[in-house]
C-alpha cells in the first residue's frame, strides 16, 4: 500500500505541474541536459604472487524540464539514468597451486523525480547559485556475476571451478536536497555545476522479500556525485 500510494503521490504532483505551466510565460520554460562519464582502471600487486586489477566505468544522463514561478523560484521534472559496471580480476600464485577469480557487477538506476529551486539572484543574473529540493522514485537493478579457477600442481593435477549470479531489485523512494550553481554563456544558454545529495534520505524496499530500510545521510559521495549540465531558457 505504502510503494503504490507513494508512486501515485508522485504521478499526480507531476501532473499538477503542466497546468500551472499554462499560466507561465514563455521566457519562462527550460530545458536542462546534464550528465557525466568516469572511468578508472587500477592495478594492485600485493607481492609477486597476488596481483588484481579493477576496471569502473559509470554513465549517467539527466534531462529536465521546468519553468519559473518567478524570478526566484522554479519547478520542474526530471529523468535519470545512469548506468555503473565494475570488473575486478585477481590472480593467486603458490608453489604447488594457483587461483583465478573474477567479479562482474552491473547497476542501473532509472530515477523520476520532481524538484524546486530557490535561486540567490534573480534568473536573468549571469552568476547564479540555487539550493535544490527533490522528491523521486527510483528503481534500481543490480546485476552480479562471479567466477572461480583453482588448480594444483603437486603431487597431481587437481583443478575445481565455481560461478554463481543474481539479481537484485529494489525500489527506492528518495528525497535529495542539493546545490547549483550557473555561469549564463550567452542569451538564453547557461553552464551549469550540479552537487547533489549534500543531505539525502530514503527507504529501500527489495523485491524479493518484505524487507525495508531507511537510511539519511550528510556530505555522502557528495562531490563524486557532481555533474555539469547545460541550461537552456527560452
Amino acid at each position: 500500500m505504502t510503494k503504490t500510494f507513494t508512486v501515485k503521490k508522485l504521478i499526480g504532483i507531476a501532473l499538477i505541474l503542466f497546468p500551472a505551466l499554462s499560466h507561465a510565460q514563455s521566457s519562462n520554460y527550460f530545458i536542462e541536459l546534464g550528465g557525466k562519464h568516469q572511468r578508472s582502471k587500477t592495478n594492485k600487486s600485493e607481492n609477486v604472487r597476488i596481483s588484481s586489477e579493477e576496471e569502473m566505468q559509470n554513465t549517467r544522463i539527466a534531462p529536465i524540464f521546468g519553468f519559473y514561478l518567478n524570478n526566484h523560484l522554479s519547478l520542474g521534472v526530471e529523468y535519470a539514468h545512469s548506468n555503473e559496471n565494475r570488473i575486478r580480476i585477481s590472480d593467486e600464485r603458490m608453489e604447488d597451486a594457483s587461483k583465478t577469480e573474477s567479479y562482474d557487477q552491473s547497476l542501473s538506476l532509472n530515477s523520476f523525480g520532481i524538484f524546486s529551486r530557490l535561486y540567490v539572484k534573480k534568473k536573468s543574473s549571469k552568476f547564479n547559485a540555487f539550493i535544490q529540493l527533490k522528491p523521486a522514485f527510483i528503481k534500481s537493478k543490480n546485476t552480479y556475476e562471479s567466477r572461480g579457477a583453482t588448480m594444483g600442481y603437486e603431487p597431481t593435477y587437481t583443478s575445481s571451478y565455481y560461478e554463481s549470479k543474481g539479481t537484485t531489485k529494489i525500489d527506492i523512494y528518495e528525497v535529495d536536497l542539493g546545490l547549483g550553481a550557473s555561469y549564463k554563456l550567452f542569451h538564453g544558454l547557461a553552464a551549469q555545476l550540479n552537487i547533489p545529495s549534500v543531505v539525502t534520505h530514503g527507504r529501500l524496499y527489495y523485491d524479493l522479500s518484505d524487507a525495508k530500510q531507511s537510511y539519511t545521510s550528510i556530505l555522502q559521495s557528495t562531490f563524486s556525485n557532481a555533474y555539469l549540465s547545460f541550461n537552456y531558457q527560452f
